[in-house]
């Protein structure tokens, strides 16, 4: 029949439980059947995120040092690499490029640590797993029977910031030294993590290789995210930045100041 007095029209008549105070949802916030998928959206998503292989880009010195650290390992000499850099900063492209590339045809085992490492214990037992040899398998003789490159992530979780809270890290760095003739390490962390074990543990003199993945300049970051758009077939266009004071624009427009959207854009990134 008709409307029930005090309702609006437009307003969904479900009551709430007792004791909730949420307000009604407006029936057009409702999802009624199947809502249209977005086709552009995710075509445009799928082509610019599409898994293809994209060169990498402005790299090469960091390549060079894994290889360098490679060639020692090959001759007999002492080579761990420490892969040192910001979150977000290409740490896994450059082991994902270095597994394609220098890396390829020998026996490379890619981990990370998943939880902190609160033991020696706990480091043998990650260990165990890297190598995929039972819990009562002997370590050192699991690391050298075969010769080969151990690539691992997350490093900054094999220690905890309190006291007594470096014994995992010191275990480690134990089984770096001791096992560097059958096994490259590489291994990779945030540099505040870096900081902090340089100080406490001195860690970074495990390492004879140390690589920083920050090191990328303000042109190659550029080519590199203009580079994963043009594969995507995608027209990028920057949006200009909010207007000002008009009279400034004007002087700077005068003194030939104003800067493109795009050059804006990628200097606000580094």
């Amino acid at each position: 029949g008709g409307s029930k007095p005090g309702l609006q029209e437009g307003v969904s008549t479900t009551v709430p439980p007792a004791g909730v105070g949420a307000a009604p949802m407006p029936r057009s916030w409702r999802r009624v059947g199947a809502s249209p998928s977005p086709a552009h959206l995710l075509e445009a998503g799928l082509s610019l995120f599409a898994l293809r292989p994209v060169p990498l880009v402005g790299r090469d010195d960091e390549i060079a040092g894994l290889a360098q650290a490679l060639k020692d390992w090959d001759e007999g000499r002492l080579a761990a690499c420490l892969l040192v850099g910001a979150r977000g900063s290409g740490k896994t492209s450059l082991l994902n490029c270095a597994s394609a590339g220098i890396f390829a045809g020998r026996p490379v085992l890619r981990r990370q640590f998943q939880q902190r490492m609160e033991s020696a214990a706990m480091v043998d037992e990650f260990l165990r797993e890297a190598l995929s040899v039972g819990p009562d398998a002997d370590l050192e003789a699991a690391f050298a029977a075969e010769r080969r490159i151990l690539a691992i992530e997350e490093f900054e979780r094999t220690f905890l910031r309190k006291v007594d809270g470096f014994a995992a890290i010191h275990h480690l760095a134990r089984w770096i030294h001791r096992t560097a003739a059958s096994t490259l390490w590489v291994v990779s962390m945030n540099d505040k993590a870096l900081r902090v074990l340089e100080a406490a543990a001195g860690f970074d003199r495990v390492f004879s290789h140390r690589i920083n993945a920050m090191s990328v300049s303000r042109d190659d970051l550029e080519n590199a995210i203009l580079q994963r758009h043009r594969l995507s077939g995608l027209r990028l266009r920057f949006a200009p930045p909010p207007p000002g004071d008009p009279r400034v624009s004007r002087v700077r427009q005068w003194l030939d100041l104003e800067q493109p959207p795009q050059r804006l854009f990628f200097d606000s990134l580094y």
